[in-house]
């Protein structure tokens, strides 16, 4: 059991000892700990320390993918969490629609550092996903989902492609995500990453599966530079707001506003973590530059760095899909 609190809080304890856990993202120390709660004991002071502040170094962490929650309940979850960007998705469920009365089309709670953005999530059961964050405008993208069940309701056509969707996003100043890739549909993923109609891949972390990583890879390989991102998908208490998330580095000199975290992430100033925070830099150019070489290729120096408030067994450094460093 769990709860999300705004720093205090009224419990009742049993007398004798209890234990206690607070979690507050990846960069607090979470705390485990055993106190005594003593007889007409009225009140318990608990602290934090931050382990890690990459907020202050110009990161800012999202979750690309959440589900059923109000806007609000998506700020105070988020800001309990650490998150500084929540895309709470609108969707089609057969005859169910949830989140569509938050679509407004511009930010939808912005406070304390912690901004919740209403999008939608455009489903076709076969062709796949694709989630437009940030449409601007009045109306979302329609329809939001098609093709029969369970995204649309039975004989349902296909009114548009996901190529169709991420264009008229892109046009309404939008970001363009393909989540939880490669899953839930896979037809049409090549046409939108090689049109170059999508701004990142959200990949989850699933236990022993490389899966998503190596299909990542392919596109990279072959030349194709599209972003990773990280979303959870939360859709019940199952799991936390950004326990799979995005870091994004902001333009130095630049003020955190929903149009700056969108500008980072088509920028492919992205890593996407459940703990470990780590970046890296290659002949001085920071993640989503630039290096230019010559035929025969070349040498270039490179700066990696990782820090993570749970214990990490190692770091590799990775070369058209092969570990040349760890």
């Amino acid at each position: 059991n769990y709860a999300y609190v705004n720093g205090e809080f009224a419990v009742d304890l049993p007398v004798g000892d209890v234990f206690v856990e607070i979690v507050k993202g990846f960069e607090y120390q979470p705390i485990r700990q055993k106190i005594t709660v003593k007889p007409g004991e009225k009140k318990l002071d608990l602290s934090m320390s931050r382990c890690a502040d990459w907020r202050s170094e110009g990161w800012v962490t999202a979750d690309t993918h959440v589900h059923f929650i109000s806007p609000h309940t998506a700020w105070l979850e988020a800001a309990a969490e650490g998150v500084n960007v929540v895309n709470l998705l609108a969707s089609q469920w057969g005859r169910l629609f949830t989140n569509v009365g938050d679509v407004t089309g511009k930010v939808g709670v912005v406070e304390d550092d912690t901004i919740v953005y209403v999008g939608t999530e455009n489903r076709n059961h076969m062709l796949g996903h694709m989630s437009m964050l940030g449409t601007q405008g009045n109306l979302p993208v329609y329809p939001i989902c098609c093709g029969g069940p369970t995204e649309s309701w039975i004989g349902d056509p296909d009114f548009r492609s996901l190529a169709e969707w991420a264009q008229e996003n892109r046009q309404k100043g939008g970001v363009v995500i393909r989540p939880h890739f490669p899953y839930c549909g896979n037809s049409e993923d090549p046409v939108s990453v090689l049109m170059g109609l999508v701004d990142a891949l959200e990949i989850a972390t699933v236990v022993n599966n490389r899966f998503p990583v190596q299909e990542w890879y392919r596109y990279l390989n072959l030349g194709y530079r599209v972003a990773v991102c990280g979303g959870t998908d939360k859709m019940s208490a199952n799991n936390a707001v950004g326990w799979t998330r995005t870091y994004a580095k902001l333009d130095s000199n630049t003020e955190f506003n929903y149009d700056a975290w969108g500008d980072a992430v088509r920028a492919g100033r992205t890593f996407s973590t459940t703990g470990p925070l780590i970046d890296i830099s290659v002949d001085g150019q920071p993640i989503g530059g630039d290096i230019s070489m010559g035929v025969g290729g070349g040498t270039v120096e490179v700066h990696a760095h990782a820090q993570s408030f749970i214990p990490m067994g190692g770091m590799e450094i990775v070369l058209n899909g092969k570990v040349v460093a760890k």
